[in-house]
């Protein structure tokens, strides 16, 4: 396809960008905005949090960590907990619906699987229609990640602050961040959406395990599947980790940040997850470090 890049109306707001493989040069400044823009795709630039590199997003983690691990418990010390039983039913099963439009939108937008196996870094500049859905289809998914932060603040506001383990806040804080990263370098990767696709299906699962527990004990001997969601997650990080081994010997033109971050994202979780499964359904010890 060609097109004349100034003439469409997205790539037309932005100044030309440097080729990736190109030397760069400048001194810190550069590299903690302008970098992004020259790396990074232009055809994201323009939308939120997607412009002059990631603060905006980092600065929406670190306030999110703060307040769960002070602001909130100090706010918290002297007060009843709370109940939240109606907000949170309602916002497990959003959560549901969310993640169940998620799978079939973004297993749509690869062509239902083929276009896992085209391991070349996508053309920054095709505005194509399939090109334009998969990149603002996984711009709607990674503000999802988002909405996740509040399952964080409920366990807050009622007082459940064993459920704020390291393996949590670590899962809620990289995945935003992997998920900024994907947006700015490479939004029209194929091989990225392999984890929307398999995360919308176990965080469905997931949220649809929570609301139903919302609805107290006389549902807890229906919800014993919990164990058998913690293995799906595992064999999800296997299957990560097979597929980007392949994709990482395969792949042409991807930037090395990209590569190295986001292949040793696997491993951490299939670790922190194994510990987590050790830990609640292998032993009886309470001396858990997830």
């Amino acid at each position: 396809m060609t097109f004349n890049r100034t003439q469409h109306p997205i790539l037309s707001l932005h100044q030309p960008y440097h080729r990736y493989g190109q030397p760069l040069t400048g001194g810190l400044s550069y590299y903690l905005i302008d970098f992004w823009n020259d790396v990074g795709d232009p055809r994201t630039r323009h939308l939120p949090m997607m412009d002059n590199g990631p603060w905006t997003m980092l600065s929406i983690m670190a306030s999110y960590l703060v307040f769960v691990r002070y602001i909130g418990p100090q706010l918290m010390k002297d007060r009843q907990a709370f109940s939240l039983h109606y907000l949170m039913l309602f916002y497990n099963i959003l959560l549901v619906l969310i993640n169940v439009y998620y799978f079939a939108e973004m297993l749509a937008c690869i062509n239902y699987g083929w276009d896992l196996m085209d391991f070349q870094f996508p053309n920054k500049f095709d505005v194509s229609p399939k090109a334009i859905r998969l990149l603002y289809s996984g711009y709607g998914y990674f503000l999802t990640k988002f909405l996740d932060l509040f399952d964080t603040i409920f366990f807050v506001l009622r007082k459940k602050y064993s459920q704020v383990s390291t393996l949590h806040l670590y899962h809620h804080t990289i995945v935003p961040m992997l998920g900024w990263l994907v947006m700015r370098i490479s939004p029209t990767a194929a091989p990225v959406v392999l984890f929307p696709i398999c995360n919308s299906v176990i965080h469905a699962i997931m949220y649809s395990y929570y609301a139903l527990s919302t609805f107290g004990p006389r549902i807890q001997p229906y919800l014993w599947w919990k164990k058998y969601l913690t293995i799906l997650q595992l064999y999800q990080f296997v299957l990560y980790g097979l597929y980007f081994t392949v994709f990482l010997c395969l792949q042409t033109g991807y930037p090395p940040i990209y590569t190295s971050v986001g292949y040793v994202q696997p491993f951490i979780f299939f670790y922190m997850f194994w510990q987590y499964f050790k830990c609640n359904y292998c032993t009886n010890t309470n001396q858990c470090v997830v």
